[in-house]
């Protein structure tokens, strides 16, 4: 298999002149290497791929840790860009919202359903949607995370819905982390601007912390030759704010957390039919999550872990729309909205108590005790108007079994029951064997369910009806994962998969209702290998094989390959840091099937600063370094077919832009 023929030779040449040029950089720097930051990063526990502390490379999955001081390196705005520098993973835009793709499967809007995030183990993902959108309307700051442990493969075995593809859990910061006060401020490209201000302590049983930010984004101008030849958007119609709040209090073994955003964006694009550059297209998304959770020990190998939680989601948008075609107004501003509101209860026991086992078993229920859509005109047409309610309740059970000192059996079942009473049950098996130190074997198989959410069953952008007995999406997975330490500080892993998921769930583009689609069928290799020297330098790199078929197709913005490559390096004593990422993008088909969008190769480059026993750093990034010309495909639903007849293929994205950020801590 050549990797050229699946990524543009263009895209691949900076990531192969990186690896060829970073060992002679780096042993110019070695005299001051101290110590050795890849056998700490093996040693981070995760908790997200079993729900209790163990070993990356124990985990039933293959793992990937993102640091803290990773994001600060790197220059990762979104959680979009950082999951985009991961193996597996790449990202779409529509100008609206930021979507990912898993292992070949990303169907343009599908708001990111078949991914389960959180925020310490609490849900992210809405009630309506069932999306977390991964751009600046998601609702925790990047400078917040501790870590990012991305889980891949199907998780319901634990979690329950939305997990197929996998899991990925924001480890946030303690009190004890800020020890005081810390402020931030950047600014950028497109009259960008953000100011954060975080505090934080920890004294004995008690630990607090709290955040603030606010972003700013005057956006720029935009030309749409694909859908209005020579209309400009004003100058600003791209413009995005978004405002956040957490806070977090711990006092012995119980511990709250409260989290608020909200977003305003601008969309200038026409998506869904609307005037192209109209600036009154605008699109308003807030999130409140709140949590209380206790963790209690009994006994020498008892743990039970009890958690309450509840959330709000709050979507708002204004759609300027030309009637005159059909004898109507030449504007009139259609109106979107949407309420979720929800609650659940978690309680989880943990034992050792039998030897040789480490096992867990749960309760879970979420209550939707509000689902509220509707959508009219300012005239006073209602296309849609309902309310509704639902709920799940799953049952859980996993056992870890030690067969023998380097093989482990990891058995896991999931029941749940939704609303009209629909049934999951999803097991797991893993067989995970260690060759000899220095190399792990995994055996994987798992399944995992998305049942169609309210979005789906309720609304149709036409205002014809929606499909109320939409199936459930079910996928199957087989994974073979093998991990190995080439030598000190150097670190392999590889997998294998074959997925199939069934009855995938898709937006018509001739009805424009949700059905259940042909099968999706998807087979695999993911390759990475990754060296770090003392002192702080590391080189990443890896390769992603994806190739779907569904119906015997290729699926819509399903590239077959991925590359992507990490390079850091210290510059000097003095805490200057320089970190390159590159990334390849193959070819995918449009949702349109008029065209294919062209592989893509993109860099970004952050140089920071940060004095040793220095309470501030700076720094400074550039994205899109070399300004390539690239475009995402149109989702379905942004399309414009159903409502002008006009086919619209892709999105533009953006050139080079940059930031400076200031971080001071008192």
């Amino acid at each position: 298999m050549k990797i050229a023929r699946f990524i543009p030779a263009n895209a691949c040449l900076p990531a192969v002149l990186a690896a060829l040029a970073f060992p002679s950089i780096v042993a110019a720097a070695a005299h001051d290497l101290t110590e050795l930051p890849l056998e700490d990063l093996l040693k981070v526990e995760v908790v997200s791929a079993s729900k209790y502390p163990q070993s990356g490379t124990a985990a039933p999955s293959a793992v990937t840790v993102v640091s803290r001081e990773d994001i600060r390196r790197f220059g990762w705005r979104t959680l979009s860009e950082l999951l985009a520098a991961q193996r597996g993973f790449h990202a779409i835009y529509d100008r609206s919202y930021r979507y990912l793709g898993v292992r070949g499967f990303a169907p343009p809007g599908d708001y990111n359903n078949r991914i389960l995030f959180l925020v310490d183990g609490m849900r992210v993902n809405d009630n309506i949607y069932d999306s977390v959108l991964a751009g600046e309307e998601f609702p925790l700051d990047l400078d917040l995370i501790e870590r990012v442990e991305i889980v891949r493969g199907p998780g319901a075995s634990i979690y329950g819905g939305n997990a197929l593809f996998g899991v990925v859990n924001l480890v946030m910061r303690n009190g004890a982390s800020f020890d005081g006060a810390e402020l931030a401020a950047d600014a950028g490209s497109r009259r960008t601007s953000r100011l954060r201000a975080s505090a934080g302590k920890r004294s004995g049983d008690v630990e607090w912390m709290a955040s603030a930010s606010g972003f700013d984004s005057r956006g720029g101008q935009y030309e749409f030759p694909d859908v209005a030849p020579g209309v400009t958007s004003p100058d600003g119609a791209d413009a995005e704010r978004q405002q956040r709040f957490l806070g977090r209090l711990r006092l012995g073994e119980w511990q709250g957390t409260l989290m608020h955003s909200q977003r305003y964006k601008h969309v200038p694009s026409g998506s869904y039919g609307t005037i192209p550059g109209d600036d009154g297209h605008r699109e308003d998304d807030g999130y409140t999550l709140g949590e209380l959770a206790a963790k209690h020990r009994f006994g020498e190998h008892n743990e039970l872990d009890f958690r309450l939680f509840g959330g709000q989601y709050r979507y708002d948008s204004t759609l300027p729309y030309d009637y005159s075609a059909s004898g109507g107004p030449s504007r009139m501003i259609n109106r979107d909205k949407q309420r979720g509101e929800w609650w659940g209860s978690e309680a989880r026991l943990t034992s050792t108590a039998w030897a040789g086992q480490k096992w867990v078993v749960g309760l879970a229920y979420t209550g939707n005790t509000r689902q509220y859509q509707r959508n009219a005109d300012d005239d006073g047409t209602v296309y849609l108007d309902t309310d509704a309610t639902s709920h799940r309740t799953g049952i859980y059970a996993q056992d870890e079994i030690t067969l023998g000192a380097a093989t482990t059996l990891m058995l896991g079942l999931r029941h749940d029951v939704a609303e009209d009473s629909k049934r999951f049950t999803s097991p797991r098996l893993a067989l995970v064997h260690q060759l000899d130190p220095a190399n792990t074997v995994k055996l994987l198989y798992g399944t995992a369910y998305r049942n169609a959410n309210a979005y789906e069953r309720q609304y149709v952008p036409a205002g014809l009806y929606g499909n109320p007995d939409l199936g459930a999406e079910r996928m199957q997975t087989l994974e073979a994962v093998w991990e190995s330490r080439l030598g000190e500080g150097t670190r392999f892993a590889g997998s294998l998969y074959r997925y199939r998921v069934r009855d995938p769930i898709s937006l018509d583009p001739v009805t424009q209702i949700n059905v259940n689609a042909a099968d999706v069928w998807g087979n695999g290799v993911e390759l990475e290998l990754e060296r770090r020297w003392q002192g702080g330098a590391m080189l990443r790199g890896s390769y992603s094989g994806q190739f779907l078929r569904e119906d015997g197709l290729r699926p819509d913005n399903a590239p077959a390959g991925l590359v992507q490559v990490n390079a850091g390096l210290p510059l000097g004593s003095d805490g200057w840091y320089a970190a390159l990422e590159l990334r390849g993008l193959a070819a995918r088909k449009a949702a349109s099937n008029t065209a294919d969008i062209g592989g893509h190769g993109i860099a970004n480059f952050t140089l920071s600063y940060r004095p040793r026993s220095s309470a501030w750093d700076l720094s400074a990034s550039v994205y899109n370094l070399f300004d390539k010309r690239y475009d995402d495909p149109a989702p379905v639903d942004t399309a414009l077919t159903a409502i002008t007849g006009i086919v619209r293929e892709r999105f533009a994205q953006d050139g080079r832009t940059f930031r400076l950020k200031a971080v001071a801590r008192f």
